[in-house]
C-alpha cells in the first residue's frame, strides 16, 4: 500500500466496514477509540497512519441515493497531515474527522447505511456496562416503568416481541402483554396491572423498574 502510495497511485478503501474489529480485537494497536453517532466504537487506524506515513491527503467519499432513481456522490474536503501534530495525534483527528463525516449521512439516510448490522462488533454503549438504576426516593413502589436503557418491543406480521439491547435477543409476547409494556414507556403504570408472576419476572430481569 505504502509502495503504491509513493508511486502517486490512490487508494480506495472502504473505512466504515471496520473488518476485524471485534469484541476479540479491541485492545489491538491498529484500532484507535472515537465518538460515533454519540457513543464510543473502536475504528480501525490504517488509513490515517499510511496518510500520515506518506504525507498525503485523505479525501473522504460518500454515495447515497438522493431519490429512487439518483445516485449523489459527495467529495468531503481533504484532510491533510497536519506538521505541527504528532502521528498518534494525526490519526485519531482524522479518523475522528472521517466518521463525523459519515455520521451525517447517516443521520440524513440512515435505512441506506449497510453497517447497521455490524454495529454491535465495535460499540461499547456506557450504559451496557452496568444495569440501568433509578433513584429509589423518586419511584412509587406501587408503579412500574419499561426500561427502555435496556429493553424494547418491536412487532412484526402481527408477532409481539420484547428486545434485550444488550444480548440482540427477542423474546415473544402477547398481545396483551405488549400494550401494557408499551404504556409503560410514555408514563409508569399500576404493579396490579401485571399479573404477579408476570411482574415478578419483568421486574426480576429489569425490564420493568
Amino acid at each position: 500500500m505504502l509502495r503504491e502510495l509513493k508511486s502517486g497511485n490512490s487508494l480506495l478503501i472502504y473505512i466504515d466496514g471496520n473488518t476485524g474489529a471485534d469484541d476479540k480485537s479491541i485492545l489491538h494497536e491498529n484500532l484507535i477509540k472515537i465518538n460515533f453517532l454519540k457513543e464510543a466504537i473502536y475504528a480501525r487506524k490504517g488509513v490515517a497512519y499510511f496518510s500520515h506515513l506518506a504525507q498525503i491527503p485523505i479525501v473522504v467519499v460518500a454515495n447515497y441515493k438522493v431519490s429512487p432513481d439518483e445516485i449523489k456522490f459527495e467529495f468531503f474536503d481533504p484532510i491533510y497531515p497536519a506538521k505541527d501534530m504528532t502521528r498518534s495525534e494525526y490519526i485519531r483527528m482524522a479518523t475522528q474527522r472521517i466518521y463525523d463525516e459519515l455520521s451525517q449521512l447517516v443521520l440524513q439516510y440512515p435505512g441506506q447505511w449497510e453497517s447497521w448490522l455490524n454495529l454491535h462488533s465495535i460499540i461499547k454503549p456506557n450504559e451496557f456496562t452496568s444495569l440501568y438504576s433509578i433513584e429509589q426516593s423518586l419511584v412509587d413502589e406501587n408503579q412500574l416503568r419499561f426500561n427502555l436503557k435496556l429493553f424494547g418491543l418491536f412487532n412484526i406480521n402481527k408477532e409481539f416481541f420484547l428486545f434485550n439491547k444488550r444480548n440482540y435477543s427477542a423474546v415473544p409476547v402477547n398481545l396483551e402483554l405488549y400494550n401494557q409494556l408499551e404504556k409503560s414507556i410514555v408514563s409508569p403504570v399500576e404493579k396490579n396491572v401485571f399479573s404477579k408472576n408476570i411482574s415478578d419476572q419483568l421486574i426480576a430481569n429489569k425490564v420493568l423498574l
